[in-house]
């Protein structure tokens, strides 16, 4: 992006435009964009709200992972990534495609960035903090650290027990931390 405000705001509007009337393509790779702006503009935040509900899910996923950067519309982005996790547990972990694989993991960091408005994931994150794949049990770990899910230390203190990753022991002593210190 330039440093102008106006080729800023015109390279906006163009990323708005394409979310609204382009191609699955050309709305991903808008969504993509407005994802990295941060922005919080209300005309922004209400494209990707509606972005949520796209016919396209690598759309509708990164919609809502753009609002939990922002902490906006909590009430519509957190069920869509529920819905990812809950696809996610329906694969054997050796099983998950690709694309579902960073999916999962977008979700699980994504719904920590909701804070206590995404309580609702909590059993679903439990889950993922005894998942293989690493970065998803890190990330799941700390996102119930930052939503204050205090039912989940058990479940985190039994993953510290038997988690033998360095990374993965750090973020679950952190999420401990976060939930005692509540």
């Amino acid at each position: 992006m330039s440093t102008n405000d106006s080729d800023i705001a015109d390279e906006l509007q163009f990323h708005l435009t394409q979310l609204r009337d382009g191609s699955d393509e050309e709305r991903y790779q808008a969504v993509l964009e407005l994802r990295i702006s941060n922005s919080s503009h209300p005309e922004i935040v209400q494209a990707l709200a509606k972005a949520i509900y796209d016919q396209n899910g690598h759309v509708r996923i990164m919609a809502a992972e753009a609002l939990s950067r922002i902490n906006q519309h909590a009430q519509d982005a957190v069920p869509v990534l529920i819905t990812v996790l809950e696809v996610a547990d329906s694969f054997h972990v050796n099983d998950r495609p690709a694309h579902l694989k960073d999916w999962h993991r977008v979700a699980v960091g994504a719904l920590g960035n909701f804070g206590p408005s995404a309580k609702s994931a909590t059993e679903y994150l439990i889950k993922a903090v005894f998942d293989f794949d690493k970065n998803v049990s890190g990330y799941a770990a700390l996102s119930l650290g930052k939503i204050g899910s205090t039912e989940a230390l058990p479940a985190l203190e039994k993953a510290l027990e038997v988690e033998k990753m360095p990374e993965c022991r750090m973020a679950i002593i952190e999420a401990i931390g976060m939930l005692k210190s509540n």
